[in-house]
């Protein structure tokens, strides 16, 4: 799709080299701004964030939620303004920063940023907190095993070199652009992905008077992996470990696979093999189903289901994101701060199966839509590595 040499050579003849570049500490550059709101709605913020409203990899702000419509978690009383840089201090392995364009609320452990802006320009902070060596420092430099997280005075030392400032515009310009490209094809990506499932859901509803399908529940067609397994010991060190932050909402993707021994993580884990489908048990309105198709470890806060031999594994995955289904979830889940489903719940829910063959049949329908997911993926995928390499080139030489 691109070609790296052409663009790599078009850039060689125009280096950005000056003598006026110059190591810095992210913390000389960057400012942190805690402007706080104990009552946001009578303050007039209509909206505010969660860490799981921010997308991997993305600037964009895509999702949030109204504050009129629900009550805000006790820790949601930070204020962040349009232009600045929002950065999750939870997870930093998953790639999440963004850049704000419009006024709201998130929550105290997302740090809210601003540009230094005798030295540094607004436009090109964002990019900083997405180059790789900034994303491996930040990670070298987590804390805590059951919550991984960074400090701001950790990543504030952060070295790196600082383009003059009549080079920073012109950089931000080309990363900006190719940003842009890259969240166009995000949402074709995302589009796909929703229209297949919107089908399965279509065709579920279609068939709920259908004498031919069975009236079952989840007991029936599938079991939940018992027993978990200690993290710390080998092999399972070794093992790729999946928690619900790993698992993109809808899409099923796998963010980041990382060992339990580059994670940290020392608690009760759940071993899955290559069958496993994986459910992530809390806050099921965000949709995170997973089907890996290879063994790990996973969180205990996700279910490894393996499907039985009166269903598909592939029927399955997709039951579990459906609408229905999930709207299923919601309604008997247990817990208001982090709602979740247990097993009982879980395995009561009904529904039609159809017979093998007719979802064998369905499987070849969705077969077309597959192969456009693919298509969409790769694009997805070139236009994330021209983004990563022009970040390299420009920010990190």
């Amino acid at each position: 799709m691109y070609n790296f040499l052409n663009i790599k050579t078009s850039l060689s003849s125009n280096r950005w080299a000056s003598s006026e570049h110059r190591p810095v500490k992210l913390g000389d550059v960057v400012e942190v701004r805690n402007e706080l709101e104990l009552n946001p709605k009578d303050a007039g913020f209509k909206r505010y964030l969660k860490v799981e409203h921010l997308d991997s990899e993305s600037l964009k702000i895509r999702r949030w939620g109204l504050i009129e419509e629900e009550d805000l978690p006790p820790t949601f009383y930070k204020v962040f303004r349009k232009s600045q840089v929002l950065y999750p201090t939870r997870n930093p392995h998953l790639r999440r920063t963004a850049f704000a364009d419009f006024d709201g609320i998130c929550g105290e452990k997302t740090l809210t940023l601003e540009a230094n802006q005798e030295m540094l320009l607004p436009v090109l902070l964002p990019f900083i907190f997405q180059t790789e060596p900034f994303i491996q420092y930040a990670t070298s430099s987590m804390i805590g095993s059951t919550n991984p997280h960074v400090r701001w005075r950790d990543i504030a030392s952060y070295k790196f070199i600082l383009p003059p400032k009549n080079e920073q515009q012109q950089i931000a310009d080309i990363l900006w652009a190719v940003d842009h490209v890259v969240q166009k094809f995000e949402i074709a990506y995302s589009q796909i992905v929703r229209l297949e499932q919107k089908s399965f859901d279509t065709w579920l509803n279609e068939n709920k008077t259908n004498e031919n399908w069975t009236n079952v529940s989840l007991e029936d067609i599938c079991t939940i992996q018992n027993g978990q397994i200690n993290p710390t010991v080998f092999p399972y060190t070794n093992m790729i470990h999946i928690a619900p932050d790993d698992i993109e909402s809808i899409t099923g993707n796998v963010l980041e696979k990382r060992t339990a021994a580059q994670d940290g993580v020392e608690s009760g884990k759940y071993e899955f093999s290559d069958k496993a489908i994986l459910y992530s048990k809390i806050r099921p309105n965000l949709r995170k189903v997973a089907f890996p198709r290879f063994s790990g470890i996973c969180s205990a806060d996700i279910y490894p289901i393996y499907s039985k031999n009166n269903v598909l594994p592939e029927f399955l995955f997709r039951l579990l994101l459906s609408e229905d289904f999930t709207f299923y979830a919601i309604g008997n889940s247990v817990r208001s701060a982090i709602p979740k489903i247990n097993r009982q719940a879980f395995l009561r829910y009904q529904f039609k199966l159809p017979p093998l063959n007719e979802q064998r049949q369905f499987e070849v329908v969705l077969a077309s839509f597959r192969e456009a997911i693919s298509v969409a993926f790769c694009h997805l995928s070139d236009s994330r590595s021209l983004k990563r390499f022009l970040l390299s080139y420009l920010l990190t030489r």
